[in-house]
């Protein structure tokens, strides 16, 4: 009896150590993949931090461009009201100098109607001596 005992110990003992040799093998693939895993979570944590810095500099990029373009609006509404301002002062320029051709214009014709009216009484004061 202590001979089966003593074998029946020898099998529980072999069979225990097939499961702790399992266990071992199963902890073994756990703590490969857990490995595994965590290089995955550092490649995905450096990728994640790469995008999240494209994206930062996306969005500067964003602001500048739509501050340059604010800046072009501004700009422009500045140049359009310069142009507005010297549209309507050459308008009073061409109206002082349309008025002024106007005045010149009847000052000659005045003094030719005057001239022809000088020559004719001239013309017949000369007569009349003769």
């Amino acid at each position: 009896t202590q001979s089966s005992t003593v074998a029946s110990l020898d099998k529980s003992l072999e069979d225990y150590e097939g499961k702790i040799a399992t266990l071992t093998r199963d902890l073994d693939h756990a703590i490969a993949s857990l490995d595994e895993s965590a290089a995955t979570n550092a490649r995905v944590q450096s990728e994640l931090t790469r995008t999240q810095d494209d994206l930062a500099r996306a969005e500067q990029e964003v602001k500048r461009v739509r501050q340059s373009a604010e800046d072009g609006k501004a700009q422009g509404a500045s140049e359009r009201k310069t142009s507005r301002a010297q549209v309507a002062e050459l308008r009073e320029q061409r109206a002082t100098l349309e008025e002024g051709l106007s005045k010149a214009t009847e000052l000659v014709q005045k003094t030719l109607e005057d001239r022809r009216m000088r020559e004719a009484l001239s013309k017949e004061a000369m007569q009349e001596l003769e």
